[in-house]
């Protein structure tokens, strides 16, 4: 199933995606499996429009499971129906504890060395592995990897000093993700990395296949792999044997 993606002025070009002219444009971000966005490009909004995103923001995560993707800018003053907002504050009816990281946390500084976390799982790994070499940040969040944890996020990547430059959180069925800027590499290269980020999202069997797939392996490899299944969880226990019938 080809997942649509809705881009409002995020540097990436796919056929799958849509993209959205303005915030106040009348289609419906919920109406997609994900959003793309780069927050710089928000600007002064309707108190109308701006809800009424946020809105559309949470039924795409909370009801729906997508996910959201966005540039990690440092954090800036939206203009609102004449009162100032953050640029963040578009996510959160999404995940307002959250954002309370970002307000406090988000810090300017640029740079080009960008250094993924080899321990770090997450569907957004999918987007570093295509852009290898070709990423830049333009902020970075100055907290700790137990804060990251603590809102069931992961950091995805880190600057030469060790502060976060990338992170992912899981929110609901949904997942909020926060990466830096493609660097010198053309928009459908940046499209392609994004359209396997959502394929990783929605495809999430990646621990039972992997289970199961190691029953395919040769003979020798079987028997310590079903001992470990039957040590297992009486569910993983029952699917594996179903498996073998």
């Amino acid at each position: 199933m080809k997942r649509r993606v809705l881009n409002y002025c995020f540097p990436a070009t796919h056929d799958s995606f849509t993209a959205l002219s303005a915030i106040d444009d009348p289609v419906s971000i919920s109406d997609f499996d994900a959003f793309i966005f780069d927050p710089t490009s928000l600007g002064n909004q309707s108190l109308t429009a701006f809800e009424r995103r946020q809105t559309e923001l949470f039924d795409l995560v909370h009801k729906k499971g997508g996910l959201i993707l966005s540039i990690l800018r440092p954090n800036m003053a939206v203009n609102v129906a004449g009162r100032t907002v953050h640029a963040y504050g578009l996510l959160e009816r999404v995940a307002p504890a959250i954002m309370k990281i970002f307000y406090n946390s988000v810090q300017a500084g640029a740079g080009s060395q960008v250094a993924p976390v080899l321990s770090a799982r997450g569907p957004s790994l999918a987007y570093f592995q295509t852009l290898k070499g070709c990423l830049a940040f333009v902020a970075h969040l100055s907290v700790s990897e137990s804060q990251v944890k603590e809102h069931s996020g992961t950091i995805l990547a880190v600057d030469s000093v060790g502060y976060p430059v990338a992170v992912e959180f899981r929110v609901a069925e949904g997942l909020l993700s926060f990466v830096p800027i493609p660097h010198n590499v053309t928009g459908d290269r940046t499209g392609a990395a994004i359209v396997k980020t959502v394929a990783q999202h929605f495809n999430k069997p990646t621990e039972v296949t992997l289970r199961l797939g190691c029953l395919r392996r040769p003979c020798r490899e079987r028997p310590f792999m079903m001992n470990a299944l039957r040590s297992s969880e009486s569910r993983a226990s029952n699917l594996a044997l179903r498996f073998r019938v």
